[in-house]
């Protein structure tokens, strides 16, 4: 399947996710993300300092 058109390739807030295991995928509801992100490419943080 094309990057383009693979549901498991998609753009979240400005970085690009692959997902390499869906929840769906197995009987324990486990998933694994893979992010890529521009280094200070997110404007804000998610974690206090």
């Amino acid at each position: 399947m094309d990057d383009a058109t693979d549901p498991r390739n998609l753009w979240f807030l400005n970085t690009h996710v692959t997902i390499r295991v869906s929840a769906r995928d197995g009987s324990d509801g486990i998933s694994v993300l893979e992010h890529h992100a521009r280094q200070g490419g997110l404007a804000t943080s998610t974690h206090p300092s």
